[in-house]
């Protein structure tokens, strides 16, 4: 009997369809190798970022403990100069741990809380009608500085002015032994007065008449301001009196010291920070990561 039926036929595919299934397959493939790549990346930067975290944190703890011990063997000193301050102060530990530390001082900036119109009207960005309006303000005492910006025609751009010039710690003291020209001449200060003290502090060899001592370049008492610029500066009557004038709110030393840390973490470059510490009563006024 003859088979009516037909054979079945299987047709071989084509090669541009196997090439077009084979490129998909591939793209499918790519995408989910670099989605699981990026997967990974994150989490290793996540891990890096933890591990960063975790370890930098206790660093900069340690840092501002270091300075609460330092500034109290020190404080028998009564003075602190400007060289001092910013020497670095260098720890390290096992396993690419470690940190280092520089002082700031809140005592060489102007502080919002106790200043003069007079004074706030010379900074950078000010005059006399906004340094009235911060001194009248009901905000003041000010907590942050950046509390002023609440007051009418004090703008970011303003504060970033005369920002860094600026303090809300502290008793209004001025650390003459660390102000800038800028804050100087807030002060009332004349040009050549500002260069005979920032000469001193740049050349004097101090009290001990010997370079590379701790007493480098620094008043050691306000008493001893006048006395020490006229042996190498002839004043007038006016830049003497210019003096003797602010004299009552100046400050040899750094009672509010700002700790500005870097920590190392694995050998790299860890979290930065900044603390504001008050070592009479071991406390920390301001903590920050920078």
């Amino acid at each position: 009997m003859r088979n009516t039926l037909k054979p079945y036929l299987f047709r071989q595919p084509e090669a541009g369809s196997i090439l077009a299934i084979t490129v998909w397959a591939l793209t499918v493939l790519s995408i989910l190798a670099l989605a699981a790549a990026k997967m990974a990346s994150t989490q290793i930067k996540f891990s890096s970022f933890y591990v960063r975290m975790n370890s930098s944190l206790p660093l900069a703890e340690a840092a501002v403990g270091n300075s609460f011990s330092e500034r109290k063997a020190d404080e028998t000193k009564d003075y602190d100069s400007q060289k001092e301050l910013m020497e670095e102060r260098k720890l390290d530990f096992e396993g690419g741990l470690g940190y280092s530390y520089f002082y700031g001082d809140e005592g060489s900036r102007i502080n919002l809380n106790t200043a003069s119109a007079a004074v706030l009207g010379r900074l950078p960005g000010l005059n006399e009608e906004l340094a009235e309006a911060i001194v009248q303000s009901a905000r003041r005492p000010f907590k942050v500085r950046q509390e002023i910006l609440l007051i009418e025609g004090i703008t970011p751009d303003k504060l970033e002015e005369f920002g860094d010039l600026i303090t809300v710690y502290g008793n209004g003291k001025i650390n003459i032994n660390s102000a800038s020209e800028e804050i100087l001449s807030a002060l009332g200060l004349g040009s050549n007065l500002i260069a005979a003290i920032v000469r001193y502090r740049n050349d004097s060899p101090g009290e001990d008449g010997q370079m590379d001592t701790d007493d480098d370049g620094a008043f050691i008492t306000t008493g001893s301001i006048l006395p020490e610029l006229r042996k190498t500066t002839l004043l007038s009557v006016e830049e003497e009196e210019q003096l003797l004038s602010v004299m009552g709110i100046l400050t040899v030393k750094s009672d509010y010291p700002t700790v500005n840390i870097s920590t190392r973490v694995n050998f790299k470059p860890g979290n930065n920070y900044a603390a504001v510490i008050y070592p009479e009563e071991g406390k920390i006024l301001s903590w920050q990561e920078k």
